[in-house]
């Protein structure tokens, strides 16, 4: 399953691709694209295997979890990863989204961010999608605020911060 953007070609997570990406070579090569030294600092990167068992027990339905986010370009490079998770009455989401180092300020996070947005609320049962950060991820909430998102209240981890995007 992939979503195209202007620049992005989103692609979503199995478990094989989660698999290639414990090694920046096997990660590229499945996608295509090259793969930045700082992908092993990466959020992804670091709960890699949850994501597996994860999938590999049904706990993630198809479509949600982990998506790699990769410029199109000359010289496709992977630039980030996105993911969502549904709550268990099915009716609203997780989001989250992360860039990596040398290609934050680019609106890569803000082009990815929505656009699984938009696949998100392509879901008719989907009423809403919330994601959380800190007060000092300035870049981050200003992501969430041009999506739309408003600050609800506090977040499930000590001291961040809550947001609520409602489908119109």
């Amino acid at each position: 399953m992939e979503i195209k953007t202007d620049r992005l070609q989103i692609t979503c997570c199995t478990p094989e691709t989660l698999k290639a990406a414990a090694f920046a070579h096997e990660l590229g090569g499945v996608l295509g694209c090259g793969v930045p030294s700082s992908w092993g600092q990466s959020i992804l990167h670091q709960h890699v295997h949850q994501f597996i068992e994860q999938m590999e027990a049904g706990e993630i339905p198809e479509g949600y979890g982990p998506w790699f986010c990769v410029l199109r370009d000359r010289r496709p490079v992977l630039v980030g990863s996105v993911g969502c998770f549904p709550t268990e009455d099915g009716k609203s989401a997780m989001l989250g989204y992360e860039t990596l180092p040398e290609f934050e300020g680019q609106g890569f996070g803000t082009e990815s961010a929505q656009a699984m947005l938009g696949w998100l609320f392509g879901h008719e049962e989907l009423k809403r999608v919330s994601a959380e950060t800190f007060p000092d991820h300035g870049a981050s909430i200003r992501i969430l605020q041009k999506l739309g998102f408003a600050q609800v209240g506090p977040g499930k981890e000590e001291g961040s911060l809550r947001f609520e995007a409602v489908r119109r």
